[in-house]
């Protein structure tokens, strides 16, 4: 299997989620190897790809996973915001509809 779809993730994590509640030796595995660990248990090869990070409970009130580190690189610049944000103006949209308005209207009077 190449790629996980979201019913096998879920069902995947369902069953790990149920067989972690009691066994020691398996929640262990899942730290030192979740692969084969998974696979052991499921039956489901688990691509390389799929990265997956298992933490234990240790009592704590709550576990938070820290978002992915962000870069400079990963902003974009203002010359890549301008495109994504399409570059125009109000007057522009506004004359580009009504030079649009004006073609049609005349094509229409053309015909009769």
């Amino acid at each position: 299997m190449s790629e996980w779809t979201a019913e096998q993730i879920k069902e995947v994590a369902t069953t790990v989620a149920e067989k972690a509640k009691t066994d020691q030796a398996f929640r262990a595995s899942l730290i030192s190897d979740p692969h084969a660990a998974i696979q052991a248990a499921t039956g489901q090869v688990v691509p390389e790809t799929f990265k997956m990070n298992f933490v234990e409970n240790n009592g704590a009130h709550m576990t938070i996973v820290l978002p992915d580190l962000k870069s400079e690189a990963d902003e974009l610049s203002e010359a890549e915001l301008a495109q994504v944000a399409g570059g125009k103006n109000t007057d522009q949209i506004l004359g580009d509809i009504g030079g649009g308005i004006g073609s049609f209207i005349g094509g229409i009077v053309s015909m009769f």
